[in-house]
């Protein structure tokens, strides 16, 4: 199938590569210009954002934030310029649920199926092709995109009409953020009060709540007092203020997640958006 992908940083360039695996045509954009493996790979590389998706049947997105893609998608001669009717656009940025709503509106106007897709999992996910998604958008077109769901990942969860997809990953991603605040927490209870730091991250690692392979993949960082980005806090950032924003215009009251959300404030304000969410462990160093 000819398929275009627009976004090729460190989660797009390994999930477009996993699609040229499984035997589809790629052409693919990036909005800054940089030297890319899927070369190697055949994959065509255009020398537009609107030229992608000429002659795709089905397009990938994955993008930064609402900004990229109000801009690569919806500016003028954007992607959606070139999208042709009965075409497929899917989204599987991390942006806003009302302008995933935005987006599938004006799509299909121009007669554009549209898909809002993000993904569960990071890096090593999107290089083992074990991504798990949660998709928004028709049932009959989630249908038709599966077969390529699953060539980047080991699951896709169908969630509903346009925008649920978004709606069920900001809600993830605040239990995500609200787990990494209270490890950071809970680790600066236990060395105030005396204990060793390795010795409560071993008893945390092998109790039932610490068990959980994303917990397991943090106790590491915690150890080593080193945060190398898996999932940016900056990106935690983004992704809990959308869920406020969700909350908010849902009357939903989310007290926790507004008070980790504070705290990974902090933390960017220190400078630490770039390095691992877990970072936010560092409010407690003692310096």
């Amino acid at each position: 199938m000819q398929l275009g992908f627009v976004g090729l940083g460190r989660m797009g360039t390994l999930m477009a590569a996993n699609l040229i695996r499984a035997g589809h045509e790629l052409t693919v954009y990036n909005r800054t210009a940089r030297p890319s493996p899927l070369s190697e790979l055949g994959a065509r590389f255009a020398p537009t954002v609107r030229a992608v998706g000429e002659s795709a049947a089905v397009t990938f997105t994955m993008l930064s934030d609402n900004r990229a893609v109000e801009q690569t998608v919806l500016g003028d001669q954007g992607l959606l310029s070139g999208l042709a009717a009965g075409s497929t656009l899917v989204d599987c940025s991390t942006v806003s649920p009302t302008l995933a709503l935005r987006l599938a509106a004006e799509a299909e106007k121009n007669g554009v199926h549209v898909l809002d897709a993000p993904v569960a999992g990071s890096v090593v996910p999107a290089r083992d092709g074990t991504l798990v998604f949660m998709v928004g958008g028709r049932r009959e077109v989630f249908d038709e995109v599966l077969p390529l769901f699953l060539a980047m990942g080991k699951a896709a969860v169908y969630m509903g009409d346009h925008g649920r997809g978004l709606s069920a990953k900001v809600a993830v991603n605040t239990l995500l953020g609200l787990t990494t605040v209270a490890l950071a927490e809970s680790a600066a209870l236990a060395t105030a009060s005396g204990v060793p730091l390795d010795s409560f991250l071993d008893l945390v690692g092998q109790s039932a709540v610490g068990s959980s392979p994303y917990i397991q993949t943090k106790l590491p960082m915690l150890k080593e007092g080193a945060y190398p980005v898996a999932f940016s806090l900056d990106h935690i950032y983004k992704d809990m203020g959308f869920a406020l924003e969700e909350a908010h215009r849902l009357s939903v009251g989310l007290p926790a997640a507004a008070a980790g959300l504070a705290e990974f404030t902090m933390a960017r304000a220190r400078g630490w958006g770039a390095q691992d969410l877990m970072a936010v462990a560092r409010l407690w160093d003692s310096d």
